[in-house]
């Protein structure tokens, strides 16, 4: 069975029903009715749609964004009310998406081995890392902190610093994801806001696909994350060979410090001089002092 949106293109309705489980059905009621938030789950869709489907099964239709967003608007149940002025919020999404910039943080361990990712209830698949869009005039660090702790209940702010990022345009959208190592992975972790977050877990940095066709990682599980972990990894390795230099720079500090040490007592004991004469007279003249006392 198959849906057309229109004579040029059919997908699936195993598909649709699939991407609708996946991305929409699971939208919190109040999230429902906020157009918005509906296309950016629709949007996520789609990527799954062109990064996984199609791949599977190249005979499917290659669908633009809007067409897409269309027919899951006739897809949805909930949706289908908005169907009429689909135009209208199309626009209207694609202006917030571009003006609107997306902050967060990717928090990991102090050996920066272990990276902490969220999985949402809406993307009950997928696992991500903690980020949201942010408030009128507020400072992107400020906004990363906020929903770091808004999707994990921890406090990044003593942690994170304004120069360690990573930061791309993913599907006209820019994303700044700044890089928070020396979180402790007995931390526990609760999200702090209702029907957002799903599940919190602790991932091997090392096991974590760079492309979407390691199919033996599961690269469809981490999709949303792709893009960030090939230059995670880059960084992670650069932080590790700077640690190291700074260990061997401290080693052989303290290694030179010792001749110096060796030399100043040396110089000290070649400055103190003894008279000798003078110490043996007075013990060669002590046991006659005490005879004379006598």
């Amino acid at each position: 069975m198959q849906y057309s949106d229109n004579q040029s293109f059919s997908i699936p309705i195993d598909i649709l029903d699939d991407l609708s489980s996946r991305f929409i059905i699971n939208l919190p009621q109040h999230e429902r009715e906020n157009v918005i938030r509906a296309m950016f789950q629709i949007e996520s869709a789609h990527w799954f749609y062109k990064d996984f489907f199609r791949v599977q099964r190249p005979s499917l239709p290659k669908v633009q964004l809007r067409a897409f967003a269309r027919v899951m608007f006739n897809h949805v149940p909930f949706l289908k009310i908005f169907l009429k002025e689909f135009d209208i919020y199309f626009k209207q999404w694609q202006e917030y998406k571009s003006n609107v910039p997306t902050y967060g943080a990717i928090l990991l361990d102090d050996a920066m081995e272990h990276v902490l990712m969220v999985q949402g209830f809406c993307s009950q698949t997928s696992w991500g890392f903690p980020k949201g869009k942010v408030n009128a005039e507020e400072d992107p660090v400020l906004c990363a902190c906020r929903e770091v702790k808004e999707e994990t209940g921890f406090d990044c702010s003593r942690l994170i610093k304004a120069d360690d990022y990573i930061e791309l345009k993913v599907r006209d959208t820019n994303v700044r994801l700044y890089i928070v190592p020396g979180v402790n992975k007995s931390e526990k972790f609760v999200a702090q806001t209702r029907g957002e977050i799903k599940d919190i877990k602790w991932f091997p940095v090392s096991k974590l696909p760079t492309h979407k066709s390691e199919k033996d990682l599961n690269a469809n599980v981490f999709f949303m994350a792709i893009p960030f972990i090939k230059h995670l990894k880059r960084w992670i390795y650069e932080q590790k060979k700077l640690r190291i230099s700074e260990k061997k720079h401290i080693l052989n500090a303290s290694r030179i410090q010792h001749p110096s040490v060796t030399k100043f007592w040396a110089k000290s004991w070649d400055e103190f001089n003894i008279d000798w004469n003078k110490i043996w007279s007075q013990i060669l003249d002590e046991p006659n002092s005490k005879q004379g006392k006598g």
